[in-house]
């Protein structure tokens, strides 16, 4: 089979993630396969490309591409004359799936991965760009591929076709994201904590939706009652440099306890050491990897009710309502009051929970199954 997917840009994120497992295991079948960024080639890209796997980068706006762009994919498509398109995220799905039709490619599928439109925390050409698809979801696409059940109730209710949607999630290595506690000893002399001290995780970018400011506003309150919890951030732009993140860490009653260490390729290592991994993000968010990564390393976590989250950690983790500091700051206090060993059972729990619903195995076959039975 050969295969091209397009994607809106390639820096280091869930759906890119997704994106690199997938072409991983579509090499590893024998697939020819090729990638194309409508924006910057990124980290992701970087890695794709050490894959032997053509990765091309348009180097479009990011706020209002070049609609031009489709016919330059076009004669991408007419090249390399794939049996399948697969497209991702709005404007990879509305420009990657318009010049796929245009070239005359058979079979074109859409990924959809976000859960929430709001004006709020979404940039006008996004919510443009999927109202648009929506008008076109009974023409372009075989089949819609929703990361998230969140995901297919919110786009069937602004107008995309629900008969073509299917919910396939996420999916994580869990020989690569096990239980590794020389890992955690590491990671910890590392950033100089003792074994016995609190950790407490949030790994995202630094980003509206992720909600780092309620984070830290719960930060804030637990160390009024716990002060040696020592709160670990990585992600991109999450660092000393960031003039709007600094200031409010400078804030907190004991902001030497707040430890910012950017993008880090060693997330195994920090899952291990975290006693209790947090998803604070406020909207938009479908199914995320950094929750099932989390719960495979046997981490337990506190989540915001949005997309899929409550659904990922069942009754292993904690939920709590978005953009509501106390609550995440209550739950966070709920599970570090219990003892080391419930919170290992949980721990343990989570990562069977994962072993049995979010293998990247599974979503592989699943895709599979789609491009080659639907």
């Amino acid at each position: 089979m050969r295969i091209c997917h397009v994607i809106t840009g390639l820096p280091v994120g869930g759906a890119q993630t997704v994106l690199y497992q997938q072409v991983r295991h579509q090499i590893s079948l024998g697939w020819t396969v090729a990638v194309c960024s409508l924006t910057e080639t990124g980290e992701m890209g970087e890695r794709i490309r050490a894959l032997g796997i053509e990765v091309i980068s348009l180097n479009l706006n990011r706020r209002w591409p070049d609609p031009t762009a489709i016919f330059v994919l076009r004669r991408w498509f007419k090249r390399l004359s794939p049996d399948v398109a697969q497209t991702w995220l709005y404007h990879g799905d509305l420009f990657g799936g318009i010049a796929a039709r245009l070239a005359g490619v058979p079979r074109v599928f859409w990924n959809i991965r976000q859960t929430d439109l709001d004006p709020a925390g979404s940039r006008r050409s996004t919510i443009l760009t999927a109202r648009i698809c929506a008008m076109l979801s009974r023409w372009v696409p075989e089949k819609i591929i929703c990361c998230a059940t969140a995901a297919k109730e919110l786009h069937a209710h602004i107008g995309y076709d629900d008969k073509r949607m299917v919910v396939i999630g996420n999916g994580v290595d869990p020989e690569r994201f096990r239980p590794d506690s020389a890992a955690a000893e590491k990671f910890r002399a590392e950033i100089h904590v003792a074994p016995d001290t609190r950790l407490v995780g949030l790994v995202a970018r630094h980003h509206p939706q992720k909600d780092h400011t309620s984070f830290l506003d719960a930060a804030r309150a637990i160390q009024d009652s716990m002060p040696d919890i020592v709160f670990v951030m990585c992600g991109e732009n999450i660092v000393k440099e960031n003039q709007e993140l600094s200031e409010k860490v400078a804030c907190l009653p004991r902001p030497q306890n707040v430890v910012m260490l950017g993008i880090r390729s060693d997330l195994p290592s920090i899952y291990n050491a975290l006693d209790l991994c947090v998803s604070s993000s406020s909207f938009g968010e479908g199914f995320s990897n950094i929750i099932i990564e989390a719960m495979a390393c046997g981490t337990p976590c506190v989540v915001t009710d949005v997309g899929d989250s409550h659904g990922i950690v069942g009754e292993t983790g904690w939920r709590i309502a978005a953009r509501n500091p106390k609550a995440l700051g209550d739950a966070i206090l709920d599970a570090l009051n219990l003892s080391q060993q419930e919170l290992q059972a949980r721990g343990s729990a989570a990562r069977e929970r994962v072993l049995s619903h979010f293998t990247e195995e599974r979503v592989c076959a699943a895709y599979d199954d789609l491009y080659l039975n639907s």
